[in-house]
């Protein structure tokens, strides 16, 4: 694998994002282009699923941290690490955070609006603040790990991928006494002098693509060639078969569930049916709609909190014998809750920006023509799809909740 050096990815990342973002922030102040939904959901969705959190290593928000870390070490400060506080309330941080940009984006009709664009700018400056006010006072990444929004979506996201850096644990032990990948050090053999790895996370460790942007400074740092960038099934951090139940096959999960992340998962179902509320509603005061908002988002999750107990509740009324023989451990339904992981993702994520990828993926390479202010009147893929056509195509994202409901039958009750 060919791969920049460090000071190579950091001009070239630096140099397009440092560019490009503050161009789209003013284009959504001047009410150019209303692109909020593309920084979220529709823009990432499809490489999550490919590359994990990729795009969080070339995070335009995360550049400008940086840039405040660095004038920081530059002057002489000395960075604070990272509290243990944030590893257990930083989940529901980024949980309230991301509820709030949700009810902001509804409320306002950030998605559908340009009159309301300047809004979504002030939604993207406002993450932007966050990751240099989290540089500003502590070291590395700390707001990518624990309390960023998107972040925490692409991490969610990223569990489903197919690609993954991981590296033997034995054989780190057995070889290395530095730790340059995790730690940072200088030049050691084939491995680069690197800073360690933005997230404090070592690639033998980990358990699932949760808290690794494949930015590839482990790969670079380890002078043993034990990183390795890998290929997998789909959902494999959550055992095996998590997709395809077959029967006499089983593997152990490796990631760890947590309340956080599961109520982040029905978070994101609930904006589906969130972003449709102004289908079934004509007319409605702001704070009716902010109640039916707030209901829409929290009732996936409560929903099915509520089916699970109740299932359980019944078997235990008709099968006691059973119930007691196989009883579940009071957080069993957190573990359980990752089978709607596909539902969340395929059916309800990309059946909503079915149309947005659809009907105004032409308009992508004007509007970049337009951000780097070189116009051209006709551009290749500028025609739209056949609308015939593409509600043909929309009823075959029934299929992934089907096949999800039942995937979570299986691993609850049967």
């Amino acid at each position: 694998m060919v791969l920049l050096d460090i000071a190579e990815q950091r001009a070239v990342n630096r140099g397009l994002q440092a560019y490009d973002y503050p161009n789209n922030v003013q284009e959504l102040f001047s009410m150019i282009e209303n692109a909020w939904c593309h920084y979220t959901d529709g823009g990432t969705l499809t490489a999550d699923m490919v590359l994990g959190r990729f795009w969080c290593a070339v995070c335009p928000f995360m550049i400008f941290g940086e840039v405040v870390q660095r004038a920081r070490v530059a002057g002489g400060a000395q960075l604070r690490k990272w509290p243990q506080e944030v590893e257990r309330y930083g989940g529901w941080f980024l949980y309230a955070l991301f509820l709030a940009i949700l009810m902001w984006e509804e409320l306002w009709v950030l998605e559908e609006r340009k009159d309301t664009a300047y809004l979504s700018s002030c939604l993207l400056l406002l993450i932007t603040f966050g990751a240099m006010v989290g540089s500003y006072f502590y070291e590395r990444r700390i707001w990518c790990r624990h309390l960023c929004p998107i972040g925490g979506m692409n991490g969610l996201y990223a569990k489903m991928a197919v690609t993954e850096l991981r590296a033997q644990n034995g054989q780190c032990k057995a070889v290395c006494n530095t730790f340059h990948c995790y730690k940072g050090g200088p030049e050691e053999g084939e491995g680069q002098e690197t800073d360690g790895c933005p997230l404090y996370s070592h690639p033998a460790n980990l358990k699932d693509n949760k808290n690794c942007v494949l930015c590839f400074t482990c790969l670079r740092a380890c002078p043993h060639r034990n990183v390795q960038l890998n290929l997998r099934a789909p959902g494999v951090d959550f055992g095996f078969p998590f997709l395809f139940p077959i029967p006499g096959t089983n593997m152990a999960a490796q990631h760890e569930p947590s309340m956080p992340e599961v109520a982040l998962l029905f978070l994101l179902l609930g904006a589906v049916v969130c972003h449709h509320l102004e289908d079934l509603l004509l007319q409605e005061s702001f704070s009716f709609h902010a109640f039916l908002a707030l209901a829409a988002l929290l009732a996936p999750g409560l929903l099915a909190a509520a089916f699970d107990q109740l299932a359980r509740r019944l078997c235990a009324l008709f099968e006691p014998e059973r119930a007691k023989r196989d009883r579940k451990p009071p957080n069993e339904f957190v573990k359980l809750a990752y089978s709607y992981l596909p539902l969340t993702t395929w059916l309800g994520s990309l059946a909503h920006y079915l149309q947005l990828g659809l009907v105004e993926a032409g308009q992508v390479l004007p509007t970049a023509a337009r951000t780097v202010e070189y116009f051209v009147r006709q551009l290749p893929g500028q025609e739209q799809a056949d609308m015939q056509w593409l509600h043909e195509v929309e009823h075959v994202r029934l299929l992934p909740s089907c096949w999800c409901l039942f995937v979570h039958w299986i691993s609850a009750y049967v």
